[in-house]
């Protein structure tokens, strides 16, 4: 197939302007020649963007319009149009362009060398190697540089500043508390292995103030712990003898005397009051006063006399005064715990505990005291208590042996410790 006539418009040919390249089918070529900005360059781009161009985006093209056509099988006369994707006969552009593109000449030295095809895309290749060694070369030289100013430990971004601050300021006071702490000659030492350690250790948001609270507060249980000797178990608790007695003598019923109904009064109106105001009234009766602490009445000496022998029959019976010599002899006592001597170490909700359950008890006591003083004024009635005393021993003994674990488990691992 020959291309016959091309019609074209773009680049010089701003009209659409057509070449008949063959008038017949003997012709076998055709020379366009011209003068300088004639449109030969123009025709030879034409050529090249229908068939060789690399150019995606349509509005790039330089030419609007390029037809391609045909003359007609002999013997018919004219030109037939023909699309550009049914020609097949390849087509070579040798223009200006081809030139740059594939002819270059290398003057640096002494000589010139022209260079042709593959030669031309070598040195492409080597220009762009070379390009990227050059960027290759400034990048290392600005890393060694990043590298040295890192590296140096005065300067501000190294992190050899930072480590030699650090160590500075464990030199100030983490090896002076080392010193203290185990009792050395000479300060800790402090080393890459111990920096190591700092860095390496738990993350913590605790603030400066807190962290030093803290430790101030375990260095002051440490030496306390080391300078005291171990601790002793807590001896378990049972209920003492006198608590036990003042129970059954508080349970003991008396048989009353024969009374009349004005002296049953009278032993009613005493028995209801308090130990206090009961020694108030005993002494009123011995005295030579008139007015009643109780009552605030003036009393007759007569009627003194008669409430005196009444309570002097009750009071003053054998069993009676038994059971109130017997009854006042025993002094109650509240069970007092040293809790210093273990609560430093042993856990707060243990210690908290213990210290409940003798307080419950220490409760009762002052109950058994009370009611001692009652028997005491009236021996005849049995009082019981509605406390069982018993249970919280049990509870007492229960508090004491988990913190006696403590003790012993404490005690093992400070002596390991201190060697």
């Amino acid at each position: 197939m020959t291309i016959s006539k091309i019609k074209m418009s773009g680049g010089y040919f701003k009209e659409p302007t057509e070449f008949n390249l063959f008038k017949n089918h003997k012709q076998v070529a055709t020379v366009i020649y011209g003068k300088n900005g004639s449109g030969k360059s123009s025709m030879s781009r034409a050529f090249q963007e229908a068939f060789n161009s690399n150019i995606e985006d349509p509005t790039n093209y330089e030419f609007s319009s390029i037809e391609f056509y045909k003359l007609l099988p002999h013997p018919n006369q004219g030109y037939e149009f023909i699309p550009t994707s049914e020609i097949s006969i390849p087509c070579y552009v040798h223009n200006e362009n081809f030139t740059h593109q594939t002819v270059s000449f290398n003057d640096t030295g002494l000589e010139a060398i022209v260079m042709f095809g593959e030669q031309i895309e070598i040195k492409k290749e080597l220009d762009i190697l070379e390009t990227k060694l050059k960027t290759a070369n400034i990048n290392y030289s600005n890393t060694s540089d990043r590298l040295d100013k890192i590296s140096n430990p005065k300067n501000i971004e190294s992190y050899f500043y930072f480590q030699k601050k650090i160590k500075d300021k464990l030199k100030e006071q983490w090896a002076v508390r080392h010193q203290k702490i185990n009792e050395l000659k000479t300060l800790g030492r402090v080393d890459d292995k111990l920096f190591s350690e700092i860095l390496n250790s738990e993350e913590t948001n605790a603030t400066y103030t807190e962290l030093e609270a803290d430790f101030q507060s375990k260095l002051e249980k440490y030496k306390k712990l080391k300078s005291s000797s171990p601790v002793d178990e807590l001896k378990p608790f049972s209920l003492p003898t006198k608590i036990v007695n003042v129970l059954k003598l508080l349970g003991v019923e008396l048989q009353k005397p024969i009374l009349s109904d004005k002296e049953q009064k009278i032993v009613n109106v005493y028995s209801s009051l308090e130990s206090n105001k009961a020694s108030e009234v005993r002494y009123f009766l011995k005295s030579s006063e008139s007015t009643c602490p109780t009552c605030f009445q003036n009393v007759e000496p007569q009627h003194k006399s008669e409430v005196l022998e009444t309570i002097r029959k009750i009071l003053n019976t054998d069993e009676a005064n038994r059971l109130i010599e017997k009854i006042s002899q025993l002094v109650l006592e509240e069970y007092i715990l040293n809790f210093s001597t273990f609560d430093s170490f042993v856990e707060n909700s243990l210690v908290n505990d213990l210290k409940a359950n003798i307080e419950e008890y220490n409760k009762i006591i002052s109950l058994l005291k009370i009611e001692q003083q009652n028997k005491i004024t009236n021996p005849y009635n049995p009082v019981t208590l509605d406390s069982d005393i018993n249970e919280i021993i049990i509870n007492i003994n229960e508090s004491i042996n988990k913190i006696n674990l403590q003790i012993i488990r404490c005690s093992i691992d400070l002596w390991t410790q201190l060697g």
